[in-house]
């Protein structure tokens, strides 16, 4: 089994889903979902893992990083130079966006 897939299957069972239920919730197909879970499928396609993601309401950082699409130094700058980013409330967030649209494009921002 793979990481990623002991990952999810760990997921939908603590949400207590079937591979029915998650095909309801993501139009993947039951059988791509159990072949992700038991390793079958080695490198799970990033939309099925933002589907899964977004499903199973998990970063999709996390299964990136355990599918191998990234990995924790792809992110290292990242994290240093936001440290502290996850405390923001979601209109902070929006405040700091603009302020770096503005520094990055200025003609395109009032």
């Amino acid at each position: 089994m793979s990481d990623v897939g002991e990952y999810l299957k760990k997921i939908r069972t603590e949400k207590k889903l079937s591979l029915k239920d998650v095909k309801a919730l993501t139009d993947i197909n039951d059988s791509v979902v159990s072949n992700i879970e038991c390793g079958k499928t080695e490198c799970p396609s990033p939309d099925n893992l933002q589907k899964l993601a977004s499903a199973y309401h998990v970063p999709l950082v996390d299964l990136y990083l355990k599918a191998g699409y990234i990995t924790l130094s792809d992110l290292s700058y990242y994290q240093l130079c936001f440290n502290g980013a996850d405390s923001l409330s979601e209109q902070q967030h929006e405040a700091i966006q603009h302020l770096i649209d503005v520094i990055v494009n200025p003609e395109r921002c009032p």
